[in-house]
């Protein structure tokens, strides 16, 4: 953690299942071992394992601010006063996001985003207001790890999210009931 300037940015990407939040968390418990104050945010939107608190697959969870407007962010941050943020599942916010990060890089704040790198049909993952897409936060990162999952029908690396039946929502948050990892040779958008 302090082999880095303040204000980084750092990002982790990756397939459905690939162990992202997981690894948010994990980065989080070493900054407040640290003494370092650290807060984590998620959207409302994602409502999948909890309403109050960032949860993984295998419901390990840490309590986090739930913010429906990334903007929301900045009065979070003014009372908190927080040497870190955390943000999960970074994709399911406006692309007003990058503007908060880029503010409170200023500020000297690290910042650490999980997020989607794609959608099921293989293109860069649009943010909500779909005015841009996740690459413009990875090309803004000072550090990028991208984790693959395993493929249920090989065994292989997968590094791709397949949806097993199309709700016709256009986004269509959600688990094991409706995605799987898959590798590219078991993968097919759905059409």
């Amino acid at each position: 953690m302090n082999e880095y300037s303040k204000g980084l940015l750092w990002v982790i990407s990756g397939p459905m299942f690939a162990g992202k939040t997981s690894e948010l968390i994990r980065l989080y418990d070493r900054t407040i071992f640290a003494n370092q104050k650290s807060i984590i945010v998620k959207p409302s939107l994602d409502n999948r394992y909890s309403d109050s608190e960032v949860a993984t697959h295998d419901n390990r969870t840490r309590k986090s601010f739930i913010v429906n407007n990334i903007e929301e962010l900045n009065e979070i941050v003014a009372k908190e006063l927080p040497e870190n943020v955390f943000i999960d599942e970074a994709q399911f916010f406006s692309s007003k996001i990058l503007n908060v990060i880029d503010d409170l890089r200023k500020l000297g704040i690290n910042v650490y985003c999980s997020l989607l790198n794609q959608t099921s049909e293989g293109h860069a993952f649009p943010f909500m207001d779909k005015k841009q897409d996740v690459s413009s936060l990875l090309v803004k990162a000072d550090h990028i790890e991208t984790f693959s999952a395993v493929c249920p029908v090989c065994g292989k690396n997968a590094t791709k999210t397949y949806k097993i039946e199309s709700s016709g929502n256009e986004v269509d948050v959600g688990g094991s009931n409706k995605y799987e990892p898959r590798c590219y040779e078991h993968w097919e958008p759905k059409k």
